[in-house]
């Protein structure tokens, strides 16, 4: 059992889920013993053996730094009447990943709340990542701040090198720095083959990236603190090539699950 509660055994175990529920427990326990247990017998043995569902929390050491709604817009970009040409539609956007680790909710034993090492100074790195939702293609790119200039790369990036041919609907939110007049100029340059569709304000949930930054930092940071910005990186890079892999169990893929057809 508690082999089975440990974080990251599912990966090992080649289960495509990232979270123990009980049922999942279940399921694994009837794939291993035969024995299938019900929802309320499950429930009531973990809790006999003083197993709880929580999340852990940070411990910190002092003076010792860590070494070394999302369909609704596609269906109305991809669906609209006046689309007579396959668009490429992409989700873009910005994320902290932090040392000391993302926190989950895991199995510990009840009055034994389990703590995850952390650094004593913070450290983070600032990724610009984007979402293909036709093919579920993500792509990030690090660095130490979020300004104008890392964006502007970025931009250029995305549509000089990955995207470099065909119409393309980008969705962005309305942080200072998408709408900075150096950014819009960056934009405007591709304005023949770019249009950019502009979230409402405080509505991070109608973009379709925000999940897939979710399932990343899952896989590769939550509960775990890696030895410096450097293996944090790699960590990082290693679960997007996974995601990039269309049979590989790490693989997100929302245009599998919400289809945009009629």
């Amino acid at each position: 059992m508690a082999e089975v509660a440990r974080v990251r055994v599912q990966r090992e175990l080649e289960y495509a889920f990232s979270v123990w529920t009980i049922n999942q427990l279940g399921k694994h326990l009837a794939k291993q013993t035969g024995i299938l247990l019900s929802y309320t017998r499950f429930r009531a043995l973990l809790s006999k053996h003083n197993y709880v569902y929580r999340q852990p929390k940070h411990e910190r050491f002092a003076g010792r730094d860590s070494q070394g709604g999302c369909r609704r817009v596609a269906l109305v970009v991809e669906k609209s009447p006046s689309v007579t040409i396959p668009l490429i539609l992409l989700f873009v956007d910005e994320t902290n990943v932090s040392l000391p680790p993302v926190l989950h909710r895991c199995w510990m034993k009840r009055g034994q709340r389990k703590t995850i090492p952390a650094p004593g100074t913070p450290q983070y790195i600032h990724s610009l990542g984007v979402y293909y939702w036709r093919d579920a293609h993500g792509s990030c790119l690090t660095r130490d701040r979020k300004h104008n200039d890392s964006f502007i790369d970025f931009i250029q990036s995305i549509m000089h090198g990955q995207y470099p041919h065909g119409k393309v609907v980008m969705v962005l939110d309305n942080v200072s720095y998408h709408r900075s007049k150096a950014s819009l100029a960056a934009l405007s340059v591709f304005e023949e083959r770019l249009h950019v569709v502009w979230l409402p304000t405080y509505c991070p949930f109608l973009n379709t990236i925000e999940r897939f930054w979710l399932h990343l930092k899952t896989l590769a940071v939550a509960n775990h603190l890696h030895p410096g910005t450097a293996a944090l990186i790699t960590a990082l890079e290693d679960t997007i090539s996974h995601h990039n892999q269309p049979d590989h169990l790490d693989r997100l893929d929302f245009a599998k699950h919400f289809p945009l057809s009629a």
